[in-house]
């Protein structure tokens, strides 16, 4: 009888430790302040490289944003970069495209991460979303069905600036 209560002691001790963990992970993710702090050159490289851009330029982050990290990976991330020049390789020119775009889930995948990314910051005031002066790279969309944006990964070019948008949401 002894041994089962030791058992049972021990297995309650480490119930109570998992319990204890699961709470300080969800405490931190919750209370995680948003990084509203400009993101430096390396941390947005990844968006030239998914992009096909020479990262061989001079190009700076003009504004960036990264929202807390949450359990179910709920997210909001974007970055308006300027750039020096628009060199694309050869393998991601068809990638690129200029709108307006022709399926109405891409166009709207477009036009909703323009407004995540607060295209109207980054960009002149002629360059609207899914017109024929931004280009557009639409690097990964999530659909709930097939309609329902559920996230989406893009990149969004004004030539007359150049200036490049990256967003990325997951809801």
């Amino acid at each position: 009888m002894a041994s089962i209560k030791t058992i049972l002691q021990w297995l309650g001790g480490i119930f109570l430790l998992l319990c204890v963990v699961f709470i300080g992970m969800a405490a931190s993710a919750f209370f995680q302040p948003e990084k509203t702090t400009k993101a430096n050159p390396k941390d947005v490289e990844f968006v030239l490289n998914w992009g096909g851009i020479d990262k061989n330029q001079k190009y700076s982050v003009l504004y960036s944003y990264e929202s807390p990290p949450t359990l179910n990976g709920d997210h909001v991330i974007y970055h308006c970069i300027q750039l020096a020049g628009f060199p694309v390789d050869a393998n991601h020119q068809t990638e690129w495209g200029a709108g307006p775009e022709a399926d109405p889930v891409l166009s709207n995948v477009i036009e909703t991460a323009a407004g995540i990314g607060q295209y109207k910051q980054c960009f002149s005031k002629e360059a609207k979303p899914n017109t024929s002066n931004v280009l557009a790279y639409v690097w990964s969309v999530h659909l709930h069905g097939r309609s329902q944006i559920e996230g989406a990964e893009v990149i969004l070019y004004e030539p007359a600036t150049k200036r490049l948008l990256y967003t990325s949401h997951e809801t």
